[in-house]
């Protein structure tokens, strides 16, 4: 699966939703994003952006958050 692939895909999961909840953007019934959205976007990123999956979380936080803020044609 997924998991397998790629390994970082659990903690940048996990940093994100903790992210979202502290402040109150996982609940899409008020307009927040559900898991699976947000799952579904990350495995997105990891099969179209990441070359290298790597170990590094924290690089991989900050390319997705930079792909999906400056990036990404929304349209």
């Amino acid at each position: 699966g997924y998991i397998d692939q790629y390994p970082a895909l659990r903690p940048i999961t996990l940093i994100l939703k903790q992210f979202l909840a502290e402040r109150a953007l996982n609940n899409p019934y008020s307009g927040g994003l559900s898991s699976y959205c947000l799952f579904l976007i990350l495995v997105s990123f990891f099969e179209n952006n990441v070359s290298d999956v790597s170990d590094n979380f924290g690089l991989l936080l900050i390319n997705l958050l930079t792909f999906f803020g400056t990036q990404f044609d929304f349209n």
